[in-house]
């Protein structure tokens, strides 16, 4: 989940514990009513973000939610260009 995590900050800032929630949430199933779209756990988002803050890939935006830090960018970058050249 920590890449996919650090994939959807790098794409879009400001993200926070509540967005993921809803990002990463599923269908309820009712019983004979129709299904519906719940939000996922906020103890693994909270965990998650934490544990990239740690290694330095996310620091918190002044305006709320997260944002990549320079390095993390450069690693995310690194990866892409490695991902790409072996595709091609």
């Amino acid at each position: 989940m920590q890449p996919s995590v650090a994939r959807h900050i790098y794409l879009r800032r400001g993200v926070g514990v509540g967005a993921l929630k809803k990002l990463h949430g599923g269908t309820c199933n009712r019983g004979s009513r129709p299904s519906h779209h719940v939000k996922s756990s906020g103890s693994i988002a909270r965990k998650v973000l934490q544990a990239l803050e740690k290694i330095n890939v996310l620091e918190a935006d002044e305006n709320g939610g997260r944002k990549i830090t320079v390095d993390g960018q450069r690693d995310l970058d690194r990866i892409a260009a490695s991902v790409a050249q072996a595709r091609a």
